[in-house]
């Protein structure tokens, strides 16, 4: 009854915001279905038919593309598709795996699963109830084993009380004499008759077997106690005396004796690291770098002196020039400083090619005159022989001898600018043939 009081209720309620809206929604679509009829109405009336097309309901695959998503105006940003993994490449798939389990199989494979937990769980009774039942059973044998044994058969004991009390009745007479003697000369002769240290007792007699009595036939009477051990007497006294007459008759030592020690080989220590263990990367990557910098240090220093201590030098070489005016007459040179001419026009020309000044007009293409290469150790020699003969000079001539044999500062600047000036006009000479033939 009160469900359908509520029912009742629900119906009549014809003034609550849900009621209201159907009825706005209903006019509305009335006002519209009139307003459309009014127009077809007025139309017809003016000659013009229109058909009426009825809308369907689903969707025109023949006009209309579905779900079509229309892109936005303008250039759209791909950069984020650069990070976008690659789709996987597309392979058969059974349709089992696409439409999943059935119920038949998850029911199968639950009950499956059901029997094999009841399966381990009476296996894992049965495992653990035997060892539980050996447990009992080992107990029940050890406490019948303990229940059969025999009573412990000890022999009778060799030493009765009234022995005991002998016993202690002479110790104590041993005592009561050593008190009363004291310190006297006579107590000298007296010995310990405590002893020293207790022994362990021996092991008992076991039943001896085939009937015969365990009771030794000696009987165990108390033994005499003896005195200790006197001092060692002749016997000792002789070896201690043949032992030393063997020592005397040793023969007496000699001095000349001679060491030899033994052939070592001489390894490096490069030698055992290359047999041991195989160089580290960086350790031959250091070595390697260390003996790069050695070569260029050295290369460095075979430059000439006038490159290494950066002098002056001239932007232009005429080796023409040099040769005419050390193989003219009047100039007075001898075949060693031909020779030495001919080597310092070489030296120029190579340099100024190779570490070229400012200034220069020598081109990539310009080949450097090709040199003599000395080894290091030749050219170290033939520098301290010049150096040894021009100090054996200056000491045989005097100390002015530098002097006169060097030129002063105003004949270099006077040779240096005229040198200068005659390669100027040189080179104004061929630019200026230069010009004229162009």
């Amino acid at each position: 009854k009160e469900m359908l009081s509520e029912a009742r209720a629900r119906l009549a309620n014809t003034q609550g915001k849900k009621a209201k809206r159907k009825a706005r929604e209903k006019q509305l679509e009335e006002a519209r279905r009139l307003a459309s009829l009014q127009k077809r109405r007025e139309l017809k009336a003016a000659g013009i038919e229109l058909k009426t097309k009825k809308k369907k309901k689903g969707m025109d695959y023949n006009a209309d593309i579905p779900f079509e998503k229309r892109p936005a105006l303008g250039f759209y940003d791909t950069s984020a598709e650069r990070n976008r993994p690659a789709e996987s490449a597309m392979t058969n798939v059974a349709l089992q795996k696409l439409e999943g389990k059935r119920r038949a199989e998850i029911a199968d494979e639950k009950r499956r699963k059901r029997q094999k937990v009841g399966k381990e769980d009476r296996e894992g009774g049965a495992i653990n109830f035997v060892p539980a039942r050996n447990a009992q059973l080992n107990k029940i044998k050890q406490a019948e084993q303990i229940s059969k044994r025999r009573k412990l058969v000890l022999p009778a004991p060799q030493v009765g009380e009234d022995e005991l009390e002998q016993i202690v009745k002479i110790g104590f007479a041993g005592e009561t004499a050593k008190a009363v003697v004291g310190e006297n000369e006579g107590s000298t002769s007296l010995g310990d008759y405590t002893p020293a240290t207790t022994l362990p007792l021996r092991t008992p007699r076991t039943v001896r077997t085939g009937g015969a009595p365990t009771t030794p036939k000696t009987p165990g009477t108390v033994m005499t106690l003896r005195t200790p051990s006197r001092t060692p007497g002749p016997a000792s006294a002789a070896a201690i005396k043949q032992l030393k007459a063997g020592l005397l008759s040793l023969p007496k030592p000699k001095n000349d004796f001679e060491i030899i020690l033994p052939e070592v080989e001489e390894t490096t220590e490069d030698a055992d690291d290359m047999q041991g263990v195989e160089e580290d990367a960086s350790d031959r990557d250091r070595k390697l770098r260390e003996l790069q910098a050695a070569e260029e240090r050295a290369r460095l220093a075979r430059r000439s002196l006038a490159v290494q201590r950066n002098l002056p030098r001239p932007a232009t070489v005429n080796s023409r020039a040099l040769w005419e005016t050390s193989t003219d007459e009047s100039a007075g040179m001898n075949d060693i400083e031909l020779m030495i001419c001919e080597e310092m026009s070489k030296l120029l020309s190579n340099d100024l090619v190779k570490y070229p000044v400012a200034g220069s007009k020598i081109t990539g293409s310009d080949s450097a005159p090709p040199i003599e290469e000395f080894p290091d150790e030749l050219m170290a020699v033939a520098r301290q022989t010049i150096n040894d003969e021009y100090q054996s000079l200056i000491q045989n001539n005097g100390s002015d001898t530098q002097d006169r044999l060097l030129p002063s500062d105003t004949e270099l600047q006077a040779t240096w600018t005229k040198v200068h000036d005659d390669i100027n006009n040189e080179d104004n000479t061929i630019e200026k043939l230069q010009y004229i033939h162009e």
